[in-house]
Formats: structure tokens, C-alpha cells, sequence
């Protein structure tokens, strides 16, 4: 078993998540192997299970393990090493709200073409992970905080299904980074069900290897998202605000 550091920060999931990264960066968990159970990472870290899991679905969302329901997380072997490599990209530590409309924009349309891509290319055992990944976010919609991990989560599965790692690793940097910015949307009424609704259209296409009718719901989704976060920010008052900071209305 590693050898963990003592816990310091405020959120366990957190302090988890980072121990984990290190860990299979360092190669203490290489490609393909499994991490401990969560009743074994509980006990060795002296936290809850809840904070355990947690910590797995972000690493879940970052590319860099695969969740499964009755199996442990294995390390990803095609995401691995990417993540041990610089970023792909530079993005804004302090952006303002014209940051966030260009990365959004930019996802779209990097998404779009990777599900059509997914779909082009995508085997029994894609299907399986992508089925995975949608359950795990039908299994969140009660909690929008854990929803929002697993939309993330999912998001990550298809565009790592590409075998292009620059692709890959590009998308990922978004995904990780726009993360920060979607806390509000997942609270509006009814969000949380219609993007599980959208998320599950995607996944059927891709699995059906319908690649115009993929690229067509992730447009169709990620357009409806961009659209909602541009109601909360209107562009025209937010520009050059912070990022999360402005809002034009009420969640409803």
C-alpha cells in the first residue's frame, strides 16, 4: 500500500484528489492497474466514504481513471501519461466573463467533431464505458454537486475516446477548467434532468456509431448549456467582470 501524507486542507475530497493524481503520476499506480477500494482508501486516509468517492469521480472527469459500478477505478492508460505532461493549453487563472464565452465556445467546437469522431470509431468496449459513465450521472441527479462531477465525467470518457492525444488533453483542460463556472446552471429547475436527458441522446448515438446524429446532440446540448450560462451573464454587463460574479436573474 502507498505511503499517503497526513491530511491538511479544509475539504477532504480534495486533499484526496491531489494525494491520487500524485500517486499515479509517480507511477505508484501505473496504466491499467486498479487503486484500492473506497472502504480501503476511507480507512487509510481516516475519511468518510463520501469524500472517497468524491475524490475518484473527479479524477473520473480529469481522464485519468475508469469507474465502473462493482469494480474498483483503474488507472487509464491512454490518459496517463497526457496528464503527467505540461498543459495542453494556457488558460486564464483570473478570467473575466469574456474568458469564460471563448473557452465555452471553443469546447463547442471541439466536442462536437470528437462525438462524431467517438461515434466513427467507438467499440464494445467504448460502449461500455461510455454506459458507465451516463449511469453514474443518472445516479447524481438527486445531488447537482455530484451531477455536475459526473456531467464532467462523461464529457471526458467521449472526448477520450479519440486516439489523437493532443485532442485529448486539450479538451480535458477545458472541460477541468470551465468546471469552476457551471455551479449555477445545475440548480436552475429542471437542468439536471434535461441535461441527463441530452447526455443519454449523446451516448445512444455514439453507441449506435451514428456520427451526424452525435454531432448533432452534443451541438444541440453544449448550445442549450452555453445558452443558459449567457442568461445568468448577460454579455453586454459582464465582459470584464470577474468570472461568476455577475448574474442577470434569479435561478429559477
Amino acid at each position: 500500500m502507498t505511503t499517503f501524507k497526513p491530511l491538511v486542507r479544509h475539504k477532504l475530497a480534495d486533499q484526496i484528489l491531489d494525494q491520487l493524481r500524485e500517486a499515479i503520476a509517480n507511477g505508484q499506480y501505473r496504466q491499467g492497474e486498479p487503486l484500492p477500494s473506497e472502504r480501503t482508501l476511507a480507512t487509510v486516509f481516516g475519511a468518510s466514504r463520501v469524500a472517497v468517492r468524491e475524490a475518484l469521480v473527479a479524477l473520473q472527469a480529469q481522464g485519468l481513471v475508469e469507474r465502473s459500478h462493482g469494480r474498483t477505478a483503474r488507472v487509464l492508460p491512454e490518459q496517463a501519461d497526457i496528464w503527467a505532461e505540461a498543459e495542453a493549453i494556457r488558460l486564464p487563472g483570473a478570467p473575466t466573463e469574456r474568458d469564460v464565452r471563448n473557452v465555452r465556445q471553443m469546447r463547442v467546437f471541439l466536442e462536437v467533431e470528437m462525438a462524431r469522431n467517438a461515434a466513427q470509431t467507438c467499440s464494445a468496449q467504448d460502449a461500455e464505458r461510455l454506459r458507465n459513465a451516463l449511469e453514474a450521472n443518472r445516479k447524481a441527479i438527486a445531488d447537482p454537486r455530484v451531477f455536475l462531477q459526473t456531467d464532467m465525467a462523461l464529457h471526458t470518457t467521449i472526448v477520450g475516446l479519440s486516439d489523437n492525444p493532443l485532442l485529448v488533453a486539450t479538451a480535458r483542460d477545458l472541460l477541468n477548467w470551465l468546471a469552476r463556472f457551471q455551479t449555477e446552471a445545475v440548480h436552475i429547475e429542471g437542468s439536471v434532468m434535461l441535461s441527463h436527458r441530452e447526455h443519454a441522446r449523446i451516448v445512444e448515438t455514439i453507441v449506435a456509431r451514428d456520427p451526424d446524429a452525435a454531432a448533432k446532440a452534443m451541438f444541440e446540448h453544449l448550445s442549450r448549456t452555453h445558452m443558459a450560462y449567457g442568461r445568468l451573464h448577460p454579455p453586454a454587463a459582464s465582459d470584464e467582470v470577474p468570472a461568476g460574479e455577475a448574474r442577470s436573474e434569479s435561478l429559477k
